[in-house]
């Protein structure tokens, strides 16, 4: 059972929260996060007008730091790369403008998976992602839309990692459609996809409907492969457990994004930091009821920020519940 502090309840405590959060599209793990935030805050603070925005996360961060919303819910390393500019980001955003209302999210949580129609890997004889490199025929995938940044950014080094690229899959007559996972999943479903590279939380119900109309597989990354990962990311390897799908025999490793953070940006203004830190705490087993890979939350976990600076007043609220020490 989560520990709740007693705290001192004033009228502005528990006013109403309105705003709006940015985050993934509909129905990606992005979504999940947003919306389960939103609904606490409408529970602990009734008649609040807060919402979920969903959109890509580079035009949602984008949009929080550049103040046309208040908060947004993405990975460090992508809000890292928005600060900096690399891509997908065009330019540089200011640092100040950024900061964590709390981390919603386990670091081992979110595992990296590759469906593929078990059809096409046992006529290619593939034992893993890795057999890409030598695979002649041409193969149909997608790694995801460029606006999804964690799952661009983790590909991209994935595909590093186990040497292959898009221009080599195109040389062989292939294609990487970079599409968001549930249109991926419906043409994988469809047949007209041979595998997926993803990060979600699982079972990711999406891919249990599209193995009811074909033979699914999870392709293994290949030895090896998930630590380094673990390496390059800095984020520890994460295991689907076996039984998690029905066409998952065995324990699945896989790399991991870390957590998943709540950001605020310039027009988000204190005292609804602070409630909104303050939801997060009251709210944990609620959040944690959304999603069986909630279930490894904890209230400590909210102040790991990933190396980016918490917001003021979410770090008075953390303080005075002890999650912080007193400055």
């Amino acid at each position: 059972m989560v520990a709740v502090w007693p705290l001192m309840v004033s009228a502005q405590t528990v006013a109403p929260l309105h705003g709006t959060i940015g985050g993934g599209g509909a129905g990606g793990t992005g979504s999940v996060i947003g919306e389960a935030v939103v609904q606490v805050v409408r529970t602990t603070y009734p008649g609040s007008g807060l919402t979920y925005a969903p959109s890509s996360i580079a035009s949602s961060l984008i949009a929080m730091l550049t103040g046309k919303v208040e908060y947004a819910v993405a990975a460090a390393g992508e809000m890292k790369d928005a600060i900096s500019g690399a891509p997908p980001f065009r330019q540089s955003y200011p640092a100040e403008n950024l900061s964590i209302v709390g981390n919603l999210l386990h670091p081992a949580a979110m595992v990296a998976v590759v469906y593929a129609r078990r059809e096409f890997v046992e006529d290619h004889g593939l034992t893993s992602l890795r057999d890409l490199r030598d695979l002649r025929a041409p193969v149909r995938l997608s790694t995801n839309t460029f606006g999804n940044v964690p799952t661009a950014r983790h590909n991209r080094i994935l595909f590093d990692v186990i040497g292959i690229d898009e221009a080599l899959i195109e040389q062989r007559g292939g294609k990487d459609y970079h599409l968001p996972d549930t249109a991926g999943l419906g043409l994988l479903q469809d047949s007209k996809l041979d595998l997926i590279v993803t990060l979600g939380f699982h079972p990711d119900h999406r891919a249990v409907q599209a193995a009811r109309a074909v033979p699914l597989v999870l392709l293994p990354f290949g030895d090896g492969v998930p630590d380094e990962m673990a390496k390059r990311l800095g984020t520890p390897v994460g295991v689907i457990p076996a039984g998690s799908y029905d066409f998952l025999e065995e324990d699945y490793e896989g790399s991991t994004m870390g957590g998943l953070f709540l950001a605020a940006g310039p027009k988000a203004e204190d005292d609804d930091t602070y409630r909104l830190a303050r939801a997060l705490y009251l709210g944990m087993e609620r959040l944690k009821q959304v999603h069986r890979s909630f279930s490894t939350m904890e209230q400590d976990l909210l102040v790991e920020t990933g190396g980016l600076p918490m917001h003021p007043a979410a770090a008075r609220f953390y303080r005075e519940v002890g999650l912080l020490p007193q400055q």
